[in-house]
């Protein structure tokens, strides 16, 4: 009897099992029938990512911005990304408000410095005549002192004595504002 038991059992588990198996299969493996027709054959792949393009050039700022002391520039104007674009086409329009106050800045200290340059000309020019007259009326000084040496001749030796000290100060006075007058000119070159 047990026998019996374990045969009918099995073969109840065999059925159970073949139900199963065979309902499954015939759900899986139902085919979906088009008919066919002539047309183009389209396959899109939609994906997300970057793009790189075969051919593509970096476009750079001027570096004479950055020498100039232009830190940052405004785009005014630019085209749509992923135009296409020939050599010396239009790209972008900068901001050119800043650039244009750099240059009259740089006009105005030049226009100051051209300025400070003609006083310090004309300063050195007078300074110059200055010193020329100087020399011209020391020239007349020492020449005053000769005569008065030579005219001392027949004086006490003293008084020869201080005519001699009187022209020979002022052979050094001379000798001295030539040498500031030489220093001057130098300076004005």
């Amino acid at each position: 009897m047990k026998k019996r038991w374990l045969v009918s059992g099995s073969l109840l588990a065999l059925l159970v099992i073949f139900y199963f198996f065979f309902r499954s299969q015939s759900e899986e493996s139902s085919d979906i029938l088009i008919e066919v027709k002539k047309g183009n054959f389209e396959i899109t792949v939609n994906t997300t990512g970057e793009l790189i393009p075969v051919n593509s050039v970096s476009i750079r700022g001027s570096m004479g911005l950055r020498q100039s002391g232009i830190r940052q520039v405004k785009i005014n104007k630019l085209v749509p990304e992923g135009t296409e674009v020939v050599k010396g086409a239009f790209i972008a329009d900068l901001d050119k408000s800043e650039l244009f106050n750099k240059l009259v800045e740089k006009k105005d200290q030049l226009t100051k410095e051209q300025a400070q340059y003609t006083q310090t000309q004309l300063d050195t020019a007078l300074e110059l005549r200055e010193a020329r007259d100087k020399i011209v009326n020391l020239e007349f000084t020492v020449e005053e002192k000769k005569i008065a040496l030579e005219q001392s001749a027949f004086e006490p030796p003293a008084t020869i004595k201080q005519a001699e000290i009187e022209k020979k100060d002022s052979l050094n006075v001379y000798d001295e504002e030539i040498k500031v007058k030489i220093k001057k000119e130098t300076r004005g070159r």
